[in-house]
């Protein structure tokens, strides 16, 4: 498997600031943590917003800053079984991690199993 992956960050946020593509690191899962192979992710007033610097975080803002609250993919590794087909909320505020790249890492807790009858 490859280490990089597509994604669409800002290097700023606030007026000005516009998404562009970027090759970033996939962070390998931890324990408690899944690998996910994004397959589509919904673009929410709430990334647009946090691209337009309307939101305080909880920690230090890192960039380059990958938005994207919701995800539906399928795992690629990690503590849930390979290829299961899973949907997420990536609670971007707290994890400045985001959907809209090809893979993202998340705590388990945050991942469900999507139902058998969505594709």
């Amino acid at each position: 498997m490859t280490t990089t992956m597509r994604a669409m960050a800002t290097d700023q946020v606030g007026p000005g600031a516009r998404l562009r593509p970027h090759n970033l690191p996939i962070k390998a899962p931890a324990d408690g943590e899944v690998l996910i192979r994004v397959m589509a992710a919904a673009v929410n007033p709430a990334d647009l917003g946090m691209v337009a610097g309307n939101y305080r975080w909880y920690d230090e803002l890192r960039l380059p800053l990958v938005p994207g609250y919701d995800v539906a993919g399928v795992v690629e590794g990690g503590d849930l079984p390979t290829c299961t087909a899973v949907i997420a909320s990536t609670g971007h505020s707290r994890t400045q991690v985001g959907g809209f790249a090809e893979y993202v890492t998340l705590p388990v807790a945050q991942v469900a199993t999507a139902p058998a009858n969505l594709d």
